[in-house]
């Protein structure tokens, strides 16, 4: 999870109420950091397949979150836009490394 004062609230109240969520966007965030160091080809492929399930694992768990927004009051409203903005950024991240670009040739 990124490291930014605004989202210290959004980490607690996650931690909380929502801890799976918040386990699993940190588990994409090692991925990505792993993903970004040099790897071998055999780790490269085992971290694309860890990125498309961390990512598609976020997604169900944020799903199950923002069904909540509609009925929620005004500090909840934000704590979930919030986590939605952090778990997007790390989706975005993680479908990049599940599905690299192809290289031309």
């Amino acid at each position: 999870m990124p490291h930014t004062p605004h989202h210290f609230p959004t980490c607690i109240w996650l931690r909380c109420t929502h801890p799976a969520l918040l386990s699993e966007i940190r588990y994409g965030q090692r991925i990505i950091k792993r993903a970004h160091a040099t790897a071998t080809p055999e780790e490269t492929t085992m971290l694309r397949h860890m990125a498309a399930d961390a990512s598609n694992t976020i997604s169900i768990l944020l799903a199950d979150l923002t069904t909540e927004y509609t009925i929620s009051g005004p500090l909840r409203r934000h704590l979930i836009a919030s986590t939605n903005t952090i778990a997007e950024h790390a989706t975005t991240q993680l479908a990049s490394i599940a599905n690299p670009p192809k290289k031309q040739s």
